[in-house]
């Protein structure tokens, strides 16, 4: 239990300081990134000014550095909107996993198959509200998988969504890449899913796992 703990309370840090800054309003919180304190991005992002804003982006501490020893690693996104906002999937899939567990409260993990590398690709969404979906169902991009929320202590009480992209590697384990590099407007260019766009699933590429609209 103490090694889980430590795997997992680095998050503890991410998930207060938003809160606690007051730099978010709830009436101003559409195209904004704000970086965790410590981190430094390794991708610019770009965020259209009617998206959901970003309270934490993607960073993994250096090697050199031997993993994160201050609270600052984050190895997905985190998206702020209110309580309830519709989750959806980003590209389409199949649901795997659903479960609540007390860090990161309700959770679902969507399996999109292998990409044009042969290798295994999953999507995760942590601190949900509800879930809507259940194990075996396929679901397509933009259906709503569920709502956003802040279930889970490392919610800080906030409510965000936790979004994660996976790629199967040593061990044949899933480990966290940066959901960043695989957005269908390329590289670091969040793209909001257009109901009256028709894009194709390969190879992968994700749109924004929460609907867009007016500021």
């Amino acid at each position: 239990m103490f090694a889980f703990w430590r795997r997992h309370s680095r998050y503890l840090l991410l998930a207060t300081p938003p809160l606690l800054a007051g730099c978010i309003e709830t009436d101003n919180n559409f195209g904004k990134v704000w970086s965790g304190a410590g981190q430094q991005a390794a991708l610019a992002v770009s965020l259209p000014a009617n998206a959901p804003s970003l309270t934490n982006i993607y960073y993994e501490a250096p090697a050199s550095s031997g993993g994160s020893k201050t609270g600052e690693e984050h190895l997905g996104i985190d998206i702020i909107a209110a309580l309830g906002t519709p989750v959806i999937a980003p590209a389409s899939g199949r649901v795997i996993k659903t479960f609540t567990e007390p860090f990161y409260g309700n959770n679902i993990v969507i399996d999109h198959g292998d990409n044009e590398d042969g290798v295994r690709i999953h999507t995760q969404y942590k601190h949900l509200q509800t879930q809507l979906v259940s194990v075996g169902d396929t679901v397509v991009r933009g259906q709503q998988i569920g709502t956003l929320g802040r279930t889970g202590v490392l919610s800080g009480g906030l409510p965000h969504l936790h979004f994660e992209v996976q790629l199967k590697g040593r061990f044949q384990r899933m480990e966290p890449v940066d959901p960043n590099v695989y957005w269908v407007n390329g590289v670091g260019a969040v793209t909001c899913f257009d109901e009256a766009t028709d894009w194709p699933d390969t190879p992968f590429q994700t749109t924004y796992p929460v609907p867009c609209g007016d500021i």
